[in-house]
């Protein structure tokens, strides 16, 4: 309620749909569906199938779908499924403007 006092939104982490309608219940104003591939800190399910399940469910809540989205391709990929927005965690950490450690990015930009 405070967020909504100042016109703030609430954009809620989500990992299932039992946890999506308590979300929306309390006054969330959209869901970052967390798939498992979100540096496994989402449940059991892939983004893949996470997405287009709780969007097709609750089809007036906006969906960030967060997981696996490094690229146009994904973002593309999710919007098919039903998401609205996408997060790309890994790919804004390797940015110049990030504070993360310079060997850490070159990790991650070039797994091999």
């Amino acid at each position: 309620e405070r967020v909504h006092e100042y016109n703030g939104k609430v954009l809620a982490t989500v990992t299932n749909a039992a946890h999506a309608q308590s979300a929306i219940d309390s006054g969330a104003d959209a869901l970052m569906l967390t798939g498992h591939e979100a540096a496994a800190h989402g449940g059991d399910v892939t983004s893949l199938v996470l997405v287009p399940s709780i969007s097709k469910r609750f089809p007036e809540v906006p969906i960030v779908a967060a997981g696996g989205f490094a690229d146009g391709r994904g973002l593309a990929a999710a919007l098919t499924l039903g998401a609205d927005a996408v997060a790309m965690g890994s790919r804004f950490a390797i940015t110049k403007e990030s504070a993360l450690a310079h060997r850490m990015k070159e990790i991650i930009s070039n797994p091999d």
